[in-house]
């Protein structure tokens, strides 16, 4: 009996001790399968953020090889404008030729420098002596004018006038007999035919003669009375431009982690986490469906109208001045286009027709060569080589650019050069220069510019540049490009003055000198 009772408990000794054995078996896998999971949270957290460095490392990288560009770029407008500086030097005569040359580098790097800070404690007498004395004019010529524009009380109109006139006797020769025989308006804008293809024909002009001082202004405000001290004034008062570089470092504070994220993310849906436009693999970690360029230029145009909403709603940005705004989404623009340029001017399938159209119009250019300004009534005393050069050079620049912003600069610049011309060729300040005088002349530059690529540029701006932009002064600076390149595409012998037969063996010579040159 006793035996019996030791094996017993004996047997339950056993039986406890295994289900001890179990339970406690259990909570150790368990407390292992947390540690586990708690591991694998922090492994893919530690991933996440390497892939953000990353990313970040990877968009300074694609930022220094962009800076690297413009600086090259840069360099190379530097030496055009040096070449550009002394073509002016050696046609004008201007005195000290030598001493203005030496001093032109230190020169162009101040105003540089000016352009990125406030002018402050230098008035207009002074920064207008300063340079023509640099540039080897004698700043006293002219001085006495600025003098009489900053006194209380004078005649704005009057002194305007006179402004022009010295500043005419810096610029241009004295007017010959022709200039005073020349016709009052481009006769070439005004003429009917009946079947025929002309400028007024684009919608820009009026298609009766009327005098230059009822045409549009370019560039100008309509307060002639107004002194100049009063904006000079206004200038100093208005709030401090936002620049790009200072865009970049304020989208670089903590605050706007939020916009580079959703910038980063939309570069990467396009360009790949590689930036190369090809898909991620099984190894690389994103947070952005990948679409490459599909659907490309609706997904810019919803990109950057979500950028703008964004903008105006953020807790960094929505108290700043409207101006402030604008050049942020501007800056978003170009940060944007600048690296993703080339795909809608080489890679999607209207670039081929684009490119078609390219090759048309520089032909139609090469053939056209022949046209003189007399062929577009374009007055004498409107016309300087030597300006309309540098024109050219700045509307040629645009292929130098990829932000759709960048390129229509260069128009803007272009367009300001010839309506500063057209400006100082005026008689009088009532009469100023207008559409009927500056479209010749610009359809003129932009004939003999022969530009590749110039339509592509045309419609790449038209399709990704912010709509509100091209309402402004650049838009109407656009406009003009585009019926410039309409004009050429279609120009025939009735919308110039010259017979048409000379006309046809002109374009048949140009021809011939072509395809022999191809």
């Amino acid at each position: 009996m006793e035996e019996n009772q030791a094996d017993v408990m004996l047997d339950l000794r056993e039986g406890l001790k295994a289900v001890l054995i179990d339970v406690d078996g259990g909570n150790q896998e368990e407390d292992t399968r947390l540690l586990v999971d708690a591991k694998d949270i922090e492994i893919d957290a530690l991933r996440k953020q390497c892939d953000d460095l990353r990313g970040a490392l990877k968009a300074r990288d694609m930022e220094l090889a962009a800076l690297r560009e413009r600086y090259e770029l840069l360099l190379a407008a530097v030496e055009q404008q040096d070449e550009a500086i002394a073509a002016i030097y050696a046609t004008t005569g201007a005195p000290n030729t030598a001493q203005a040359l030496a001093h032109y580098s230190e020169l162009r790097e101040s105003c540089l420098l000016l352009t990125a800070e406030k002018k402050m404690g230098r008035t207009a007498h002074e920064m207008l002596k300063a340079h023509l004395d640099s540039m080897g004019f004698d700043g006293l010529a002219v001085g006495h004018v600025v003098e009489a524009l900053q006194a209380p009380g004078g005649g704005g109109r009057q002194d305007l006038a006179l402004l022009n006139s010295a500043l005419d006797q810096l610029l241009y020769a004295p007017a010959d007999a022709e200039s005073t025989t020349a016709p009052s308006c481009a006769s070439f804008l005004h003429r009917r035919k009946s079947g025929r293809l002309s400028v007024s024909d684009f919608g820009l002009l009026e298609s009766h003669v009327s005098p230059r001082r009822h045409s549009d202004p370019l560039f100008t405000d309509d307060e002639d009375n107004v002194p100049v001290r009063a904006s000079l004034e206004t200038l100093e008062e208005a709030p401090e431009e936002l620049t790009y570089a200072g865009f970049l470092e304020r989208l670089s504070l903590p605050g706007s982690r939020d916009l580079v994220d959703h910038i980063r993310r939309f570069l990467g849906s396009v360009l790949g986490p590689r930036g190369d436009g090809q898909p991620p693999t099984s190894s690389h970690f994103v947070d952005y469906p990948f679409l490459g360029t599909e659907d490309f230029e609706a997904r810019c145009e919803g990109f950057f109208r979500g950028m703008d909403e964004q903008l105006q709603q953020h807790p960094a940005w929505r108290h700043a001045p409207e101006s402030t705004l604008v050049a942020a989404r501007d800056g978003i623009e170009k940060y944007v286009m600048d690296k993703l340029g080339h795909i809608p001017l080489l890679e999607l399938p209207t670039s081929a027709e684009w490119q078609a159209e390219d090759a048309k119009l520089l032909r139609r250019m090469q053939t056209l060569s022949f046209v003189t300004p007399d062929m577009l009534d374009i007055k004498p005393c409107m016309r300087n080589e030597v300006v309309w050069s540098i024109a050219q050079d700045e509307l040629r620049r645009i292929n130098s650019f990829r932000s759709p912003g960048d390129k229509i600069n260069c128009i803007v610049r272009c367009c300001s050069i010839i309506f500063s011309v057209l400006n100082l060729s005026r008689g009088d300040s009532l009469n100023r220069p207008g559409a009927d005088d500056f479209l010749p002349v610009f359809i003129y530059l932009v004939l003999h510019s022969k530009i590749p690529g110039l339509y592509s540029n045309a419609e790449y701006i038209a399709a990704y540049r912010n709509p509100a932009d091209l309402m402004s002064k650049a838009g109407y600076c656009f406009v003009n490009l585009r019926s410039a390149i309409e004009f050429i595409m279609v120009l025939e012998p009735t919308m110039l003055t010259i017979a048409p037969d000379e006309f046809d063996r002109l374009l048949a010579a140009a021809e011939a000198d072509a395809n022999d040159s191809s």
